[in-house]
């Protein structure tokens, strides 16, 4: 059951830092357009999703050895 209380987290994670980074580069992209568009700042989304992936993984692995 912890097990899947650790994953839980991990994957909450992933999908928070996957947001956050996500609609940050999207702001930043309107910005530089000055109109709404679909274009290359939606390719960073999976890559902001490994890289949460890994970070929590990290820091999940931290705390089960506490």
């Amino acid at each position: 059951m912890k097990g899947i209380i650790w994953d839980l987290l991990e994957t909450a994670g992933e999908a928070a830092v996957a947001y956050r980074a996500g609609r940050w580069v999207i702001a930043c992209a309107y910005l530089e357009r000055g109109y709404d568009a679909v274009g290359g700042e939606y390719l960073a989304l999976p890559v902001f999703y490994w890289l949460g992936g890994r970070i929590m993984h990290n820091i999940i692995g931290f705390w089960r050895q506490l």
